[in-house]
């Protein structure tokens, strides 16, 4: 027969075996139950792991333990060694166990082992717990590095998507924006991650009409990037037909989103249609926030359209609004991360400081006019963080 040494020595061989073949977290802990119970016959056992500030019984003979006690165990500080349970301070709850033995690796309590045995005292019986917990420890320090392989894996594949992301991004945004003697655009986009979701556009359909948008789509990452690379790819192409009709693309754009995102995603928009020769303007508010036109005559909020785009198969109203616009007028489009911003008292700056904003500096050069709002923005939100993207695109109607 096998002594005792022998006995260890193959199970530690067994467990090296079982990391070496790569196997998953379960065998592992199976291999440590059967090889405690097989070699020392205890009259109960559990292995308790924890991770990301939980615990969970991975193994478990005879002893049942509520979340409650999980909590407990989790948040216990134990002695680095094994102790018997009448060293502790804990509750009676606890009597069924009589010996307790830490997993811990580099400061971090990996999991505790749980040991029921009456008949052998605990002196009589150090040498076996030794063993345990160093067959323990070598069984957690390969699953705890298999956890790190894990999520370092999973931040690699997130940055690769963010990456792919940004470039998807980066191609949707309009490398230049018109600026002559009838109209003038000017944008800034500030993303609150490395991918955002807002998006602007502005197209020249002929010598004399403009199309012009601004979208936030719900969601970041790849899958927002995508939907709204779907949508720039649909507006572009639907804008050039010429039998052009606003209402008619914004139909036609929410039945793309609905079938490309099925109703998890959805885009709010603002897009308008202006003539520079007659001076029209018509427009569609598809749940976006409303875009101000500033004239001679004081501040009008764009609010007329419709609900969100690719919520619903088919729109459950839609209206178009139809104006004239006054020499000199300025179209401010904004997403609702300027609203949106607070400050330390968790006040947001909102739509009334905005308006008053423009009212107050209707005139001033369009880039000086967005430095002049970013900065009151960031004044007004102090040490507090962005929560949002913040994309502006005012236009000048000459």
């Amino acid at each position: 027969m096998l002594d005792k040494k022998q006995l260890e020595l193959n199970a530690i061989l067994e467990v090296s075996q079982a990391i070496n073949a790569n196997l998953p977290e379960e065998s592992l802990y199976k291999i440590f139950y059967f090889t405690c119970l097989s070699t020392f016959q205890f009259d109960s056992l559990a292995l308790v792991v924890f991770e990301d500030d939980e615990g969970k019984v991975a193994a478990s003979k005879k002893i049942n333990l509520s979340e409650k006690d999980l909590k407990f165990f989790n948040d216990y500080e134990f002695p680095t060694g094994a102790v018997p349970r009448e060293d502790l301070n804990i509750g009676e709850e606890f009597d069924f166990i009589d010996v307790f033995i830490p997993v811990v690796h580099k400061s971090k309590k990996l999991a505790v082992v749980l040991i029921g045995d009456e008949d052998q005292s605990y002196e009589n019986a150090k040498s076996r717990f030794t063993f345990i917990q160093t067959l323990a420890n070598i069984i957690m320090v390969a699953i705890e590095n298999k956890r790190l392989v894990r999520r370092e894996l999973k931040r690699e594949a997130f940055r690769k998507e963010m990456e792919i992301a940004q470039d998807v991004q980066g191609l949707l945004f309009p490398k230049s924006l018109p600026d002559n003697d009838k109209i003038h655009f000017f944008a800034s986009y500030l993303p609150h991650s490395s991918v955002g979701g807002d998006y602007y556009d502005c197209i020249q359909l002929n010598e004399k009409e403009y199309l012009f948008c601004i979208a936030d789509v719900s969601g970041k990452g790849v899958p927002a990037a995508l939907i709204m690379s779907n949508f720039q790819a649909s507006l572009r192409t639907l804008s050039h037909y010429s039998s052009f009709d606003i209402q008619q693309i914004v139909i036609e754009l929410n039945h793309q989103i609905f079938s490309s995102a099925q109703g998890e995603k959805f885009i709010t928009l603002f897009l308008a249609k202006y003539n520079t020769e007659t001076r029209k303007m018509v427009y569609v508010n598809c749940g976006h926030n409303a875009s101000l036109l500033l004239d001679k005559t004081g501040l009008q909020k764009l609010e007329i359209g419709t609900t969100v785009l690719g919520a619903f198969e088919e729109l459950p109203f839609i209206k178009v609004g139809d104006l004239d616009v006054e020499k000199d007028s300025l179209i401010v489009n904004y997403t609702d991360g300027l609203t949106e911003t607070f400050n330390k008292d968790l006040e947001e700056f909102g739509e009334e400081r905005l308006e008053q904003f423009f009212m107050d500096n209707k005139g001033k050069e369009l880039p000086l006019l967005h430095q002049e709002l970013i900065i009151t923005i960031d004044e007004f939100k102090g040490k507090n963080a962005y929560i949002d993207d913040l994309t502006l695109l005012t236009a000048e109607l000459k």
